[in-house]
């Protein structure tokens, strides 16, 4: 199979940055990628986290990443940013300043949809809907790769879009 395009929003942590919680679901946490309280298990995702295979992407890659994410570091979604251009590959890094692990407030998800929508519509083929005031109430940013989705660096310097007024319901 070939890939045309991907999108990473929440990727698997490199072990040393698994947080420490007393409330940690460590039960889900091993069903899920392994236990991460022995050396096997901290082989097995130090083994298998993205920034090993980097060397392998090929295609247009979508990051998406929450700035204050306590399980997948900024800096390990800048490290793949950093792969994707040392080997001249189209990247994307769509960073929100206000978001964790997931992304919570309704806003910046309708903003990452938007940005997801037209990202893969360029290299998927197919239509989208313009982004237009899509980041309104949004604290999205772009640092990297807003030229490779069309119409997202018209919409980020557009506007003030964090100021603009609510859509009203009516």
């Amino acid at each position: 199979m070939e890939w045309t395009s991907a999108a990473c929003l929440i990727s698997p942590p490199a072990r040393e940055n698994i947080p420490p919680y007393d409330h940690w679901d460590r039960v889900r946490w091993t069903n899920f990628v392994g236990n991460i309280s022995t050396k096997e298990g901290r082989e097995l995702l130090s083994e298998r986290s993205p920034l090993n295979y980097a060397n392998r992407v090929r295609r247009p890659l979508l990051i998406a990443q929450g700035a204050n994410d306590p399980i997948v570091n900024q800096s390990e979604s800048a490290q793949m940013v950093l792969a994707m251009q040392e080997r001249n590959l189209s990247v994307t890094y769509v960073l929100f300043p206000d978001e964790g692990h997931g992304f919570v407030r309704p806003k910046n998800n309708i903003a990452f949809y938007a940005v997801a929508e037209a990202f893969f519509a360029k290299h998927l083929g197919g239509r989208f809907e313009p982004i237009d005031k899509d980041f309104q109430g949004s604290a999205i940013t772009v640092p990297v790769g807003a030229e490779e989705v069309p119409g997202l660096e018209a919409a980020l310097n557009g506007s003030d879009y964090h100021n603009l007024p609510e859509k009203s319901g009516k």
